[in-house]
């Protein structure tokens, strides 16, 4: 059977054992917690007249009319406004849903692939003048689910907590659980109406 020796021996090469597994999960966790939020994506945004060469131009629903043509005469307009929308991560997004108000008007939009340091600019039906919300879900390049919540002077992100209990945010971000009302809220936000992933590249600068 073994003397004593033996099985405090054999004991304690267990327990360094499952305690070597243990801290390697946990360094994985730990490393792959800081490849998801490394890779979340930042958002700047602005009331602009001006779209650049390159930038992708969204459309509201069924609106033909936002031709590059269109865009310049609306431009020309003296109190035309769109909205731009920057991807200021160095990562892309696979995908974004997005709920823009204005002018007690609300009107989405939807988009796949945006790269990193790539820039949207919205275009509504009508005059745009003073925006109200800007409201995004996208899915990480690290397939994590997040929200942007912007109001005039105020900016939140939200991110669906996963399986790695090692995730964390920093300063205003918050962690929600996938279970949690407040997420169960977002989904119904953006389930009730319809996007439109109406869009086309700017060949050229427009500017007012």
């Amino acid at each position: 059977m073994g003397s004593l020796a033996d099985w405090v021996g054999v004991t304690l090469t267990f327990i360094v054992f499952v305690w070597g597994i243990y801290q390697f999960r946990k360094q994985t966790e730990l490393s792959r917690a800081f490849e998801i939020e490394k890779q979340r994506p930042r958002f700047f945004y602005e009331r602009t007249t001006r779209i650049s060469k390159g930038d992708r131009v969204l459309r509201p629903n069924y609106f033909e009319e936002s031709t590059p043509q269109n865009i310049k005469e609306r431009l020309k307009q003296k109190d035309e406004y769109f909205f731009r929308i920057n991807n200021i991560s160095q990562n892309g997004i696979y995908s974004l849903k997005i709920i823009f108000s204005h002018d007690n008007q609300v009107e989405r939009y939807r988009i796949h692939g945006v790269s990193k340091n790539s820039a949207m600019v919205l275009v509504p039906k009508s005059d745009f003048k003073n925006w109200e919300s800007l409201f995004i879900k996208f899915r990480s390049s690290a397939n994590e689910i997040g929200y942007m919540y912007a109001s005039e002077g105020n900016t939140t992100y939200y991110f669906v907590k996963g399986r790695n209990r090692m995730i964390t945010t920093s300063g205003d971000d918050r962690i929600i659980a996938n279970d949690e009302k407040l997420v169960q809220k977002f989904d119904r936000k953006f389930k009730s109406g319809k996007s439109s992933s109406a869009y086309f590249y700017a060949e050229e600068n427009m500017n007012k």
